[in-house]
């Protein structure tokens, strides 16, 4: 029997690919608060108990290596979140294995049934969005 996260995240990459988006093409629904594309550097969509957000985490072994590829996007900031449609938040994280660069916060969550439907259509589009805010900096990236 699948959990509440399952059942959350097999409708939304049905969403995800009634939009026509090949982000999360190859994932299966999961167990976890989250969902992710593969690699060291990737974007996700997480949930919490009443609210959620989309993200773009970079977490490869090295973190100056971390850090030296958040400092390179963020030059770029204000054409990433003029692309997005919106501001992000963009955390540098020093000396932590993990940057990010991410919505702001959804007030709906997992815990909000009723509004499922609304919420996986929300995620969807900022997932979309903020995929195509970064894609042109996926080679040096390599995000896969």
């Amino acid at each position: 029997m699948l959990n509440e996260y399952e059942l959350f995240w097999a409708k939304f990459l049905k969403v995800l690919k009634d939009k026509r988006s090949n982000i999360m093409i190859d994932r299966p629904p999961t167990k976890k608060h989250w969902l992710q594309t593969r690699g060291r550097v990737h974007l996700s969509a997480s949930l919490k108990k009443h609210g959620s957000f989309v993200v773009l985490c970079i977490e490869r072994s090295d973190p100056v290596e971390n850090t030296q590829l958040f400092r390179k996007l963020l030059l770029a900031k204000s054409e990433i979140e003029k692309k997005f449609g919106e501001s992000l938040l963009w955390e540098e994280k020093p000396g932590i294995k993990r940057c990010t660069i991410k919505s702001e916060l959804i007030p709906l969550g997992i815990a909000d049934t009723d509004k499922h439907v609304e919420l996986q259509d929300i995620l969807s589009d900022k997932l979309i969005r903020l995929n195509s805010a970064l894609e042109i900096y996926y080679d040096w990236l390599e995000v896969k």
